[in-house]
């Protein structure tokens, strides 16, 4: 009976190659045991390939890395949480840098030029010493620029814009465009404090904190307002109008032209004589004080506004008979001052009246009247004008 064939009855020569299989297989898989636990060559690892190997750490949730250097700890890799690749340290590009997406800076960004097709968006600041050239958008927190910024679209602001030098346009600059509930402001600032222009919008008005001053010509359609007036009213007292014909003011209560005297009103209904007399006010302003009660802006009436009248508006004139009128010192030696100022009724002094109709008013006398001195006695009424 015959045995099977054992190694003992191998022949020492065809022994041999089979030791050397078996130990080259304990190398290899030595080898790749250790190159699985470290994941590290030494000295160096060369791959010559235009295909790189996927790097994956074989499961979906801890970021994947290529780190350089165990003493230096720097590495790349791609951040599961953020969807995005990172770097740990800053990175230098001697080249150009192109994205086709979105760049998002966080930090401060710089360089000789800056060219924007799309979007950018800046959470820090943005300081360029040569020029940024934007044809899409650009929004951050800060824009710094030391030299010339060109924008072929918009540049949208919501906060503020400081700027060294000039700043210039070829177009319109809106401030407040979103049509808030708010004042529109240019603010300039010099040693002696700052002045505004500001449209107002409570008032819906341009306002100037100071003096303007215009060396060339101002047109205006509307009215000008001087002092301390009701705006936006347009009639309030203090403004000047041009009429057509005359230069005007308003006082609050009527036209006044600063051109022409003032122009009949009408007569008072009680009459009086030479001692004119109101309260405590006596002479003028007695007269005054009467005609302003009577004719609300008005006064008693000169003698040469009553003539002024006849030239503007002889009809004022209608339904009138004679009244007071003053006329000042008197025009030869004899006491024809206003009956003394208006303060003596005594027959010795004389007054100026004037007559409007001969005929108790029911048409006007021929040419508009004419003026009068009588002896103080005579009571009459007191002629108003405004």
């Amino acid at each position: 009976m015959q045995h099977p064939t054992s190694l003992r009855s191998l022949s020492q020569n065809s022994l041999r190659p089979l030791v050397g299989v078996i130990v080259g297989f304990l190398i290899l898989g030595t080898t790749v045991s250790r190159a699985t636990a470290a994941s590290s060559w030494n000295p160096t690892l060369l791959v010559n390939t235009e295909s790189f190997s996927t790097i994956d750490d074989g499961d979906s949730t801890t970021n994947i890395e290529l780190r350089f250097g165990e003493t230096l700890g720097e590495k790349l890799y791609y951040n599961r949480s953020e969807s995005r690749f990172q770097l740990t340290r800053d990175l230098f590009i001697q080249g150009n840098l192109t994205a086709t997406g979105s760049l998002s800076v966080r930090g401060a960004m710089s360089g000789a030029s800056l060219r924007v097709d799309g979007t950018s968006s800046l959470y820090g600041n943005l300081t360029a010493s040569g020029s940024i050239e934007a044809r899409g958008g650009l929004s951050g927190s800060t824009l710094n620029v030391s030299g010339t910024m060109t924008g072929s679209g918009n540049l949208a602001i919501e906060g503020t814009i400081g700027a060294d030098g000039n700043i210039r346009t070829n177009a319109e600059l809106t401030i407040n465009a979103d049509n808030g509930a708010a004042d529109a402001t240019l603010t300039f600032g010099n040693d002696a404090g700052v002045e505004t222009l500001k449209f107002s919008d409570t008032t819906n008005r341009f306002e100037f904190s100071d003096d303007v001053n215009v060396t060339g010509d101002m047109t205006l359609t509307g009215g000008v307002q001087v002092g301390n007036v009701a705006p936006g009213t347009g009639t309030g007292a203090g403004t000047i109008r041009w009429t057509g014909t005359d230069y005007q003011g308003y006082d609050g209560t009527g036209w006044k032209s600063f051109t022409a005297a003032g122009k009949f009103v009408g007569t008072t209904v009680a009459t009086t004589d030479g001692s004119v007399a109101t309260g405590s006010l006596v002479g003028y302003q007695a007269a005054n004080e009467i005609c302003t009660h009577a004719f609300t802006g008005s006064h008693m009436c000169q003698v040469d506004e009553l003539i002024s009248t006849v030239d503007q508006n002889i009809n004022s004139f209608s339904g009138k008979v004679n009244g007071w009128a003053s006329m000042g010192a008197p025009g030869y030696t004899a006491n024809a001052n206003d009956c003394s100022g208006w303060t003596s009724g005594d027959a010795g002094y004389l007054g100026s009246w004037w007559e409007f109709s001969t005929d108790g008013g029911a048409t006007i006398a021929s040419g508009g009247g004419k003026g009068y001195l009588t002896n103080c006695s005579s009571p009459q009424p007191v002629t108003c004008c405004r």
